[in-house]
């Protein structure tokens, strides 16, 4: 950590605790962290849960390692897509595509959920690539816009942690989850749809008070 360098907290408030000063996170950083959150975790889950799942219950005649290589191949396009969908549309809302990737994980996971099925698993794997890139860039524009410079190092780091975490967990409730498709989907789709509402109900007012920046 560079000299002088503040180190960002999860208070509301500024504070100082020993020698290193500290600030606040932005009320718009803070929403696109927990808003990564969702699709970070889905990621986590389907990486781990559809390696079980597809070994003990393939679809049809397909092999178990054709079933996942279309699923992780669709999951790869979509980050790819999103990278460069972020790339070209650099004008997107940030605040807006976090949103809109979030409900779009929970809307198709409930729909796997639903209608079991190749072509289900296949778009629910191109839309959590997709969903997570661009998650992941709306977060980043959003550091550098509302973070004074001289902390985006830490806001970074604890942005990349929090979203580890969030993978880890996921991770772990795709291995413990029981092997049954529309189960094991359902409560992925019931986590995430509870998920967009405490996201969305956490929404920082337009006219709340701008964090200073420097």
């Amino acid at each position: 950590q560079g000299e002088g360098e503040l180190v960002l907290t999860g208070s509301t408030t500024p504070a100082s605790t020993g020698r290193r000063p500290r600030t606040r996170i932005p009320a718009a950083v803070a929403f696109a962290l927990r808003a990564n959150c969702g699709p970070r975790w889905l990621s986590g889950f389907l990486t781990m849960f559809m390696a079980f799942l597809l070994r003990d219950n393939p679809i049809g005649d397909l092999s178990p390692e054709l079933l996942l290589g279309l699923v992780i191949g669709a999951a790869g396009l979509g980050n790819t897509m999103g990278i460069a969908i972020g790339s070209l549309l650099r004008r997107l809302d940030p605040t807006l595509t976090v949103v809109v990737a979030l409900l779009a994980d929970a809307v198709v996971t409930v729909g796997a959920a639903l209608f079991y099925g190749l072509p289900t698993l296949v778009l629910l794997g191109l839309t959590a690539g997709l969903a997570q890139a661009l998650a992941k860039l709306s977060l980043d524009s959003t550091i550098q816009r509302d973070v004074p410079s001289r902390i985006q190092a830490s806001a970074f780091a604890r942005s990349d942690t929090t979203l580890q975490l969030a993978w880890v967990i996921g991770g772990f409730v795709g291995i413990v989850m029981p092997l049954i498709p529309q189960l094991g989907l359902g409560i992925a789709g019931a986590v995430l749809v509870a998920w967009a509402v405490f996201v969305l109900v956490s929404r920082p007012r337009r006219n709340a008070p701008a964090t200073a920046r420097g």
